[in-house]
């Protein structure tokens, strides 16, 4: 896990504890990658280098939560009993995958860029082999940009899976727009 993950983790914990001291009632919402006007390019999308684009797990699903549908969610969680003492994944559907995701962000930003797929597993066995260069050339003194640190490149691009399944079948909750209508809304009629 990256320092921010980390910190989540920590926060969920110690909210929990706090919530459960005073019996509040509680329920914590994690979304995806929050998009929307104004915020399209996400962290999930892969490295933005002049005008390439280097898709990490180029089919890879993206845990996506437009910020109209992210609000819904939460005004029908709050609103539903049900969805107390629960941690929910807030995420729209996972079946939009980076690729996809990254050619419509370019192409409604008028972006021309060239989209380069690097297979997840390749960039994993870069970071590994730049990792061991680096300590034989110069030991534990060499660093490395964080992309190709082994640990921090897999906190970052490892395709994980994250269901939305729970949110449905506990508080009966799908997203008021669906993926096309949510790239209307972020880019407008381009």
């Amino acid at each position: 896990m990256g320092g921010y993950t980390i910190a989540k983790v920590w926060q969920e914990r110690i909210v929990k504890k706090v919530a459960s001291s005073h019996s509040w009632d509680l329920t914590v919402m994690r979304p995806g990658f929050i998009w929307g006007p104004q915020h399209a390019e996400i962290a999930g999308m892969g490295r933005h280098l002049g005008r390439a684009f280097v898709i990490f797990g180029p089919r890879t699903r993206l845990p996506l939560s437009h910020v109209v549908n992210c609000a819904d969610c939460i005004v029908v969680a709050l609103e539903n009993r049900a969805s107390i003492g629960e941690t929910i994944n807030v995420i729209d559907s996972d079946s939009i995958r980076v690729w996809r995701y990254v050619r419509e962000y370019a192409t409604r930003t008028g972006q021309h860029a060239w989209l380069i797929p690097m297979p997840y597993n390749v960039g994993l066995g870069i970071a590994h082999l730049a990792t061991f260069v680096s300590r034989t050339l110069f030991g534990k003194k060499g660093k490395l940009p964080s992309l190709i640190v082994p640990r921090r490149y897999e906190s970052q691009f490892k395709p994980l899976r994250f269901s939305n399944r729970k949110l449905m079948e506990l508080i009966g909750w799908a997203p008021p727009l669906s993926f096309e209508e949510c790239l209307s809304e972020t880019y407008g009629s381009q």
